[in-house]
This record gives C-alpha cells, sequence and structure tokens, in this order.
C-alpha cells in the first residue's frame, strides 16, 4: 500500500536532490514492461519555472508510453518510496521527466503477505515419506506459505522438508525466484473439494532462503503499486 509521503515542491526538490548527490538507483517501472534500473542526472528549470528531471537511459534500457512509476531506498535506509511521472522526451542515454506532485512511502506489513500469480508452484516431501506432493502456491509471506493440491494424507503439525517453491511475478519478462525452505510445518489444512486441499505452512528453520523470499515479495509489493 502506499501512502503519501510529501507534497510540498521545496521538500520534494530537497529530497530528489538528496537523491542525486548519493547517486541512489532507482527502479523505473511501467505498465507490462521490466522493472529496470536508472539514475538522477541533472535537475533542470525550464522556461524559468517549470522543473524537470533528467535521468539516466543505460544501454538496453526501453522506454514504453509515458507514465512511469519510479520506485527508490536510500543508502542504510530500509522505508521503499517512490512517486508516479511522465516522460516529457527521450534521447539517446538519457530522458527526461515530469517532475513529482507528490513522494510516497510504501508501507507493508510487519510479515506482508502477497498473493501469486500462475504459473507459481512448489514441490515438497512429507517428513518420512517418499511421496512428493507437487500443486499452486497461492500466496506467501516471511512466515509461510499458502499451497493449493492433492495434500491426501497430509495431517496437520506434519513436517515437511524440504519445501521448493518457484515464485513468478505477473510481469512474465523476469524469471522467477526459486527458494528452498529446508523445515516447514503444517498449521492448517482445508478441503476444497475433489482431490483439492488448501494448506498453510510455517517456515519452521532459520535456514530458510529468506533473501529469495524477500526479493520476491519487494517486487510483488510494487507489482501491486503500479
Amino acid at each position: 500500500m502506499k501512502k503519501a509521503w510529501l507534497e510540498q515542491g521545496d521538500e520534494i526538490l530537497a529530497e530528489l536532490r538528496t537523491l542525486f548527490v548519493e547517486s541512489c538507483p532507482l527502479t523505473f517501472c511501467q505498465h507490462g514492461a521490466m522493472a529496470q534500473i536508472s539514475c538522477l542526472q541533472e535537475l533542470v528549470v525550464r522556461d524559468g519555472k517549470e522543473t524537470i528531471m533528467v535521468l539516466e537511459k543505460p544501454l538496453g534500457f526501453v522506454v514504453s508510453g509515458e507514465a512511469f512509476f519510479v520506485f527508490y531506498r536510500r543508502p542504510g535506509q530500509t522505508l521503499l518510496r517512490g512517486f508516479q511521472g511522465y516522460i516529457i522526451q527521450s534521447g539517446k542515454d538519457f530522458f527526461l521527466v515530469s517532475f513529482p506532485t507528490e513522494l510516497f512511502k510504501v508501507q507493508r506489513r510487519k510479515h506482508p503477505r502477497v498473493s501469486t500469480p500462475l504459473p507459481s508452484s512448489f514441490s515438497m516431501s512429507p517428513a518420512r515419506s517418499r511421496r512428493i506432493v507437487h500443486g499452486d502456491v497461492r500466496n506467501v509471506s516471511r512466515e509461510g506459505v499458502l499451497l493449493q493440491g492433492d495434500m491426501l494424507g497430509l495431517e496437520r503439525g506434519q513436517e515437511i522438508s524440504p519445501l521448493t517453491l518457484t515464485l513468478y511475478l505477473k510481469n512474465g519478462k523476469i524469471d522467477p525466484q526459486v527458494a528452498v525452505v529446508s523445515r516447514a510445518r503444517v498449521v492448517r489444512l482445508e478441503h476444497e473439494g475433489d482431490e483439492l486441499w488448501l494448506a498453510s505452512l510455517q517456515f519452521w528453520s532459520q535456514d530458510s532462503d529468506q533473501e529469495a523470499i524477500e526479493q520476491y515479495l519487494e517486487w510483488r509489493s510494487i507489482e501491486t503499486v503500479t
């Protein structure tokens, strides 16, 4: 969820100047396109009154349409911030964009849970079993995951080791994140009909692939904002 953070022009300008001085990486997002990295090269006053921004356009950078979102995290800080704008002009190694009317912050729950677009999937092996279970991932958080599939024989409290998650983004141009959870535990089972079950699993180990899951949660929260 995004919430307005700065709305006064002088405060926005001061923050943008800080991004320029720090050479802060900017994640540039447009609808239906792959996220790309740019940076602020210059702030220019045009016609003596309108401030516009010059963003770097690295080799291979693709601009489609006019509207965009930018997200950034300043060095040493955890808060994800951003702004929305439109492209004024696109050159060979730069593009001019509008000055934002507000800067927003992306608020996340302590343990955010995000939906996982198809074909996000899982494979798992219940402890003390040779059976491999496959199915779809419905949502995921830092603490656990909701799975859908043929869970026949699975029991509440049962340990799963290992659990492999293949997590896709809505933008199909980006490769999926693959996370391996060494140990998980079944905390809830719900029969959906026929051979389909929903199973809530809690991650139960410190050596789970937390970095991959964190990266996925961040990219999905960006997708839901844009």
